[in-house]
């Protein structure tokens, strides 16, 4: 039996990121807020999906990442600078 346990995906860590990207001591930035948001928006990825149908785990993860990348868009960064400024924090690991 596999569980309905939901992933915490490196999406998670940086949305919680951006989400304090103006107070970076709001968060722990290990993406426990955002993965309980993807949760209760049967949006995240859970382990059942990737052990039953990679086509579901593809759908979960695909439908998950539409918040990662408007978020992006609202805060008006690159992929590169939310990189950089990830390597930046001790707190993402």
């Amino acid at each position: 039996f596999v569980g309905d346990v939901h992933l915490v995906c490196p999406h998670h860590k940086l949305l919680d990121l951006m989400g304090s990207w103006n107070a970076p001591n709001k968060s722990t930035l290990q993406g426990m807020g955002p993965v309980h948001a993807s949760k209760a928006r049967r949006r995240g990825l859970r382990l059942d999906h990737l052990y039953n149908s990679r086509e579901d785990a593809k759908k979960q993860l695909e439908a998950d990442l539409v918040e990662y990348y408007g978020m992006l868009k609202v805060l008006n960064i690159s992929e590169q600078e939310l990189y950089r400024k990830a390597v930046e924090n001790s707190k993402i690991q």
